[in-house]
């Protein structure tokens, strides 16, 4: 009887505290409420909590789902060593906290996820919703919505799936460490055959993925700060682009390399595949372009830059709405009389007489 009191006790005291916590969180949330409410903006309040809250449970959900399905693959491929490991008794508790812990950490993968992405949701709103501009950007031809819009969307997207098909790799390969099915015996790595074709194409997932996002690098070229202007240069169209062109195929490459060792073991294709996407991003992104804008723009750095010049005052002009300017001419040689002074009066008096910012600009 004292026993069910006291942890009826115990019940009551932890909900009064979940209560005060609950309050405490919720205080400023109910204030803004109020205060949108009386402005007549409710929708202003309760639109950014919506998206919020549907962006999480829906990165939450893919989440589970996909860590989940490989959890589930990898207990099918490694049951028949879990079994093995039964008939141990030493064994057995370790093999059931492994089940229990792959379970549990799907969970808290999950919930990591929709925290984290749920952050992002105006990212995912702009993306869903926003429009177009109707300017095209002269490189890729695409309207500068895309940019904007867009572009910040599918590269959340291509982080958030390579980030998840690499958990969910480490996942899986904890769960065939924890069953035997993957094992290190000296310097050999021993791998059971479902989990080295699971695996493989895991990271060929991965692969694919990185491919995507060196596409979307590209479209990053055009808020290039390289050069002397902001935007894509000589060097960023005839050095960097093509180099993102050379380490997506390699990362294809890679893939392909991997879903065949998933089949029949093929290290060297896989050590092959790694070491030549490692090279182009080396050459690609760092020695490439150096050595072109060096031996290349930098003897003649107009002549290369001028078209990219040319198209940055384009589209900041459209930018700032400023396409529709007329150009007049106009003469300097206007009469200046005690009238025309007199009338700018109180511009001239706050003309500095020995203002050093013109007679720098002028000498320099």
């Amino acid at each position: 009887m004292r026993t069910g009191r006291r942890t009826l006790r115990w019940a009551l005291l932890g909900l009064v505290a979940a209560a005060a916590l609950v309050l405490a969180a919720s205080s400023r949330a109910v204030t803004d409420w109020l205060w949108f409410a009386e402005l007549g903006y409710p929708s202003l309040f309760a639109g950014p909590l919506v998206w919020r809250a549907a962006v999480g449970a829906a990165a939450g959900l893919v989440a589970l789902l996909f860590f989940g399905l490989n959890l589930w693959v990898a207990g099918r491929v490694a049951g028949d060593a879990f079994l093995r490991w039964e008939a141990h008794a030493a064994l057995a508790a370790a093999g059931r906290w492994a089940r229990r812990a792959v379970r549990w950490g799907a969970l808290a993968v999950a919930l990591l996820a929709g925290a984290v992405v749920s952050e992002h949701w105006m990212t995912v709103a702009l993306g869903l919703t926003g429009g177009e501009f109707g300017v095209a950007d002269p490189l890729f031809h695409r309207d500068a919505g895309f940019y904007v819009f867009r572009l910040p969307l599918l590269e959340l997207a291509q982080t958030f799936g390579l980030s998840l098909t690499v958990l969910a790799a480490l996942g899986a390969g904890g769960y065939y460490f924890a069953s035997g099915a993957l094992a290190v015996d000296g310097r050999r790595l021993r791998l059971a055959a479902g989990a080295r074709r699971h695996l493989s194409w895991l990271f060929a997932l991965a692969a694919v993925i990185n491919a995507a996002g060196l596409r979307l690098s590209a479209y990053r070229l055009v808020y290039s700060t390289r050069g002397a202007f902001y935007g894509a240069g000589y060097t960023d169209v005839h050095a960097t682009l093509p180099a993102l062109w050379v380490m997506a195929g390699a990362s294809l490459l890679l893939a392909v390399a991997l879903v065949a060792h998933g089949f029949r073991p093929r290290w060297r294709w896989v050590v092959t595949g790694l070491a030549a996407l490692a090279a182009a991003a080396v050459l690609g992104t760092g020695v490439l372009p150096a050595l072109v804008q060096e031996f290349v723009v930098g003897p003649n750095e107009l002549e290369k830059e001028l078209p990219y010049i040319q198209a940055h005052v384009e589209m900041t002009r459209a930018g700032y709405g400023l396409t529709a300017v007329e150009p007049r001419d106009y003469d300097p040689r206007a009469e200046v009389t005690p009238g025309l002074l007199a009338a700018y009066e109180r511009t001239l008096a706050n003309i500095r007489l020995w203002d050093y910012r013109p007679l720098l600009r002028t000498y320099s």
